[in-house]
């Protein structure tokens, strides 16, 4: 038969137990939640890192769409006055300046197409973080779904 003594002994041994482990999950909690804290700062830091290539992109773009439109006016006015005037000596001088003019036309149409697709490309949603974000909080739930069981 056991003594009230020993059965205290038991109790007591089975709190220690307890306590430990109590204390072994609360810092398993404060190491998850660091290293969720240390996450997010991660997830920040590309998202912003993502932000300012795209911008720099749009800046490039803009810049060389600037570049290019200002050359592209000045060296227009020469090249369409030479064929103008290389075509008014084979045609009346009103179907020289409807040639130029439709070439011009379809000079900008091409320079314009140009420009849409490279400023399709630009997008400001930081994509792959959303994708790294969404990757995590798959892993988190996964991670909650090992330790219920």
């Amino acid at each position: 038969m056991t003594t009230t003594y020993q059965r205290n002994d038991g109790i007591s041994e089975q709190l220690r137990r307890g306590r430990a482990e109590v204390d072994r999950l609360r810092d398993e909690v404060r190491e998850i939640n660091d290293d969720l804290r240390v996450l997010a700062e991660k997830q920040a830091t590309l998202a912003r890192t993502e932000v300012r290539e795209q911008v720099s992109l749009s800046t490039r773009a803009l810049g060389f769409g600037a570049g290019a439109f200002g050359l592209a006016n000045l060296a227009a006015v020469f090249v369409f006055l030479t064929i103008m005037f290389a075509l008014w000596v084979a045609t009346p001088m009103w179907v020289a300046a409807l040639i130029t003019t439709l070439l011009l036309v379809t000079c900008a149409a091409i320079c314009g197409f140009v420009a849409y697709r490279m400023f399709k490309r630009i997008s400001f949603t930081p994509k792959r973080t959303l994708d790294s974000l969404r990757e995590d909080v798959t892993w988190v739930k996964q991670q909650l779904n090992f330790n219920a069981k």
